[in-house]
């Protein structure tokens, strides 16, 4: 998984545990990070 998703996430959603967050399958132009039961944080590359 990419670090700089994790930053952006981490930035967004201060002091959430992002240890099981994962990045979505098939993004194309946008890129999905889920993070279970909080959040999805979509990103434009």
């Amino acid at each position: 998984m990419r670090k700089d998703l994790l930053a952006i996430a981490d930035a967004l959603l201060p002091g959430t545990r992002l240890d099981d967050a994962y990045a979505a399958p098939d993004g194309n132009i946008r890129e999905v990070l889920l993070i279970p039961g909080k959040a999805a944080a979509r990103t434009a590359s």
